[in-house]
């Protein structure tokens, strides 16, 4: 990156977009557009909700943002408060923060610089994470994809969900909590029984969140299954959405018991690719989240 002190009297090239966007409901996710030939980098830090009272406020201008963004400051004082990202030659930056609450009003502001060392004009962008609506049909739903030797699967539920539960389990297990090792015998357990089964398992041992997205991320040599269910307010449960992991594809119940016929369960394909978790030039700081 050039010099970080702000040039005077020309206009800065950087064409430097962000944007946000709710990630579920309790994380924003930050994303940075931009032309590299004419984007040099970017300082950037929220201000609402409030860091710690150290920020100026929306209207204290240029200068009072030139100097809590940290330009013109020598070496690590640079990060002190704000996120300073260089660009990168893909064009893109993009990071999730999760911790915040619920209808939060998440409001960042940033400046960006060009490659003569010109800093542009201060700009503001926010996003107002979303909250639990009315209603009782709560939907669930698992997706997954496979990388190298890893299994990342994704859980999410709609807006009408006060709370979700998830969990993963594989064959490794030393009990029958999930029936793993008896998929497709009905000497076991039937398609509609290893459902209930779930149900009743993921409800009583499940992870329990009030965000609407969220991971895990299991090896890829065994079986594994994924399950997820969905609260109303009114704890209307959501059916069990579940996806299975064989060791080298992922399956549904009709491919264990081909008779089955699944009228109202929400069964998992595999997400169309590669789950990829873009990562900050400079990772944020702990005391930032909240």
């Amino acid at each position: 990156m050039p010099s970080l002190l702000p040039a005077l009297g020309t206009a800065c090239q950087s064409d430097c977009k962000l944007t946000l966007t709710a990630s579920g409901r309790t994380g924003v996710t930050i994303k940075f557009n931009y032309d590299f030939t004419k984007h040099a980098g970017v300082r950037f830090q929220y201000i609402e909700p409030v860091l710690d009272g150290a920020q100026p406020s929306a209207d204290a201008g240029r200068d009072a943002y030139l100097s809590f963004l940290g330009f013109g400051m020598p070496g690590d004082a640079q990060g002190l408060i704000s996120n300073n990202w260089a660009a990168e030659p893909v064009g893109v930056d993009t990071y999730t923060l999760p911790g915040f609450e619920p209808g939060t009003k998440i409001k960042y502001a940033y400046m960006c610089e060009d490659w003569n060392g010109v800093v542009g004009e201060l700009m503001f962008e926010e996003v107002t994470l979303p909250e639990v609506e009315d209603g009782d049909n709560p939907v669930a739903e698992v997706t997954a994809t496979q990388s190298g030797g890893s299994v990342t699967f994704s859980f999410t539920a709609n807006n009408q969900t006060a709370e979700m539960k998830y969990l993963v389990g594989d064959v490794t297990m030393d009990n029958d909590a999930l029936g793993i090792k008896h998929l497709g015998d009905e000497n076991y357990y039937t398609a509609e029984e290893m459902l209930k089964k779930w149900t009743t398992y993921c409800g009583a041992q499940g992870l329990s969140t009030d965000n609407i997205i969220t991971t895990l991320e299991q090896p890829a040599d065994r079986v594994v299954i994924a399950l997820c269910l969905a609260y109303s307010q009114n704890n209307v449960r959501s059916t069990v959405a579940y996806c299975i992991w064989d060791g080298t594809a992922f399956k549904t119940l009709k491919d264990y018991y081909p008779s089955y016929n699944p009228s109202s369960v929400a069964a998992a394909a595999p997400a169309p690719s590669t789950l990829r978790v873009p990562q900050p030039r400079k990772a944020l700081r702990a005391w930032e989240c909240k």
